[in-house]
């Protein structure tokens, strides 16, 4: 009677296809058992597949760049009685806008950003320093800019890096347009209060995580 088996190699060769069934939306590891050889007659496995060390899967996230660098505010006037009485100058409204792009359909990526104090790197504070110099630059006045919700920006260090000392989330974009709306204002800070030239400059570092 012929038979209908034969010697099972532990030597044989696979290959190993992967089929891209939908949007791969984030990076991660394929590992574990990944196949089988299985005998219905017997009801059994004879053979496992395993992916040892994990395979890598990165898709291509949106690279985003900024639309506008260079942002102009005219913060108006107010007068120094103002400011001695608790009061401050009307915000005013300005937005930083980015373009997301290139990204693999479906996918996203998570963006921060850093305020950076131009005139003093290394203020923490939510008031931005003057860097007006001279007789007839205003004293005791800083900029205080909001976020859409209200929150005060308090400013940190001009870095990208993941979790950099007040860096606060944007936002999580796939390819497509990004607005940041900010508003700023004048406000009394500290030392002796004096009219005159008031200007500010802050930086900003986006991060993409």
């Amino acid at each position: 009677m012929p038979s209908t088996g034969g010697p099972l190699s532990s030597s044989s060769g696979f290959t190993i296809e992967l089929v891209k069934t939908g949007p791969i939306t984030a990076a991660g590891s394929l590992s574990g058992e990944i196949g089988q050889t299985y005998y219905p007659d017997h009801g059994s496995v004879v053979r496992r597949l395993f992916l040892t060390g994990g395979l890598p899967i990165v898709p291509s996230v949106p690279t985003c760049t900024v639309q506008n660098k260079v942002i102009g505010v005219p913060l108006g006037s107010v007068s120094t009685k103002a400011l001695e009485t608790g009061g401050a100058s009307d915000y005013q409204s300005f937005s930083i806008n980015l373009r997301c792009s290139n990204g693999t359909a479906g996918t996203s990526t998570r963006m921060y950003i850093t305020l950076t104090d131009a005139a003093r790197p290394g203020n923490r504070s939510g008031l931005l320093t003057l860097a007006s110099s001279g007789s007839n630059a205003a004293t005791g006045v800083g900029v205080e800019i909001r976020r859409a919700n209200d929150t005060i920006v308090s400013f940190g260090p001009d870095s990208p890096a993941s979790g950099n000392p007040n860096q606060w989330f944007v936002g999580q974009y796939g390819n497509t347009s990004v607005s940041i709306p900010l508003k700023a204002r004048y406000l009394r800070g500290t030392g002796p209060l004096k009219g005159g030239l008031a200007d500010a400059a802050a930086t900003f570092t986006m991060s993409y995580q």
